[in-house]
């Protein structure tokens, strides 16, 4: 498990970031039942920064290459955070259900993806799973880092 390894401070980050992330795509899923991918960073300070790319008007993106639009404006701002989140909409074939994915990555070394499946219910509301979090690959920093 990872928070066996993980500094308290690690711990603390990727949680906010997780819960900050679900909130948001969970009000937008409830909402407008889509979002476009977005990003969240905790400072090395500590503050919280929400990052996002704009797709052109008139213009739909994918939502793959959003996600390397944000890695890349996420690595821009790798000198001054200390944790990262990137948020999408995924389809779940194994499972047969669409949910919201979170990479989470800690500068001290720490990658997870979690994910909250979701489904819309009767009338439309939106019925939201358990999170499952596995190990993912660093996309922000490179390691060791100096």
């Amino acid at each position: 498990m990872w928070r066996d390894s993980a500094s308290v401070e690690a711990q603390q980050d990727l949680d906010q970031l997780l819960n900050v992330g679900l909130e948001f795509a969970t009000k937008q899923l409830d909402i407008a039942r889509e979002f476009f991918p977005f990003g969240a960073a905790i400072a090395r300070d500590g503050s919280l920064q929400l990052v996002s790319e704009t797709p052109l008007e008139n213009s739909r993106p994918t939502s793959e290459s959003l996600l390397t639009a944000l890695a890349t404006e996420l690595r821009k701002l790798s000198e001054t955070v200390r944790a990262t989140a990137m948020v999408a909409q995924v389809e779940v074939p194994e499972r047969g259900t669409d949910a919201i994915e979170v990479r989470l990555e800690h500068i001290s070394g720490v990658a997870l993806i979690c994910i909250l499946p979701y489904r819309r219910a009767w009338r439309g509301s939106m019925k939201y799973g358990n999170v499952a979090a596995s190990e993912g690959t660093s996309e922000i920093w490179s390691y060791p880092i100096s």
